[in-house]
């Protein structure tokens, strides 16, 4: 009895540390997607406005000239554009309101807009609701995969699929990229930080992560969760 007080007592502190790092984590994104969206895409809009406001009134500028100020206009609105997407991604508004299909359908539209990268996505949960913990954790879990996928694999395909059974879910995300090396899986680089990160949340709602990976041959990253 007193061999399965402390277990208990041992996971119910770890459990506790993890909500901790969590809310820590959550708290700092919204701050910082805050700054991005009332600082940073205000100043770029702000900037495009003029440049629009210059491009109207730009009869006597040179063809070479022309052509420097619509690039600016183009680059500008491109950015104004990549603030609101990271300040999106950065807060949970769409997830809590519509839930994870739309917020994952979210991330896998704006791929195509920023990367080379042909993301698939499957699902069999279109329309359901889950329990808010289990929903924030999985939407960050599966959009730090993403992340490093477009960030470190050098992969052109990837496909996400959520399949749900009763009331067993299953994750798979997987790609055709440059694999992630043993050593690295639990290094303290900012690949193996993201990983830990993403076992903590995956395992603080109770569900199971496994990574496949093989050199040449991609990655394989498999989430289970009760529901």
């Amino acid at each position: 009895m007193t061999i399965r007080f402390d277990i208990t007592k041992e996971k119910l502190a770890k459990r506790n540390t993890v909500l901790k790092v969590i809310k820590a984590q959550e708290y700092e994104r919204q701050r910082f997607s805050m700054e991005i969206h009332d600082g940073l895409g205000q100043v770029l809009l702000a900037a495009k406005m003029n440049l629009n406001a210059l491009s109207d009134s730009s009869e006597g500028l040179s063809i070479e000239s022309k052509d420097i100020l619509n690039n600016s206009i183009k680059l500008l609105t491109e950015g104004v554009n990549e603030a609101r997407n990271i300040s999106h991604g950065l807060t949970n508004h769409v997830l809590a309101k519509y839930g994870l299909v739309y917020a994952l359908n979210q991330i896998v539209n704006n791929i195509g807009t920023t990367s080379s990268l042909m993301f698939k996505f499957n699902h069999n949960i279109d329309g359901l609701r889950f329990d808010e913990e289990i929903e924030l954790n999985l939407y960050r879990a599966i959009q730090e995969i993403i992340k490093n996928i477009i960030k470190h694999s050098k992969a052109t395909t990837a496909h996400l699929k959520i399949t749900k059974k009763d009331n067993k879910m299953e994750i798979i995300v997987k790609d055709n990229g440059i694999g992630i090396k043993q050593g690295e899986i639990n290094s303290s680089s900012n690949g193996g930080i993201g990983l830990k990160n993403i076992r903590s949340r995956v395992e603080y709602i109770g569900g199971a992560f496994e990574i496949d990976s093989k050199i040449i041959k991609g990655t394989k990253i498999k989430l289970k969760i009760s529901l």
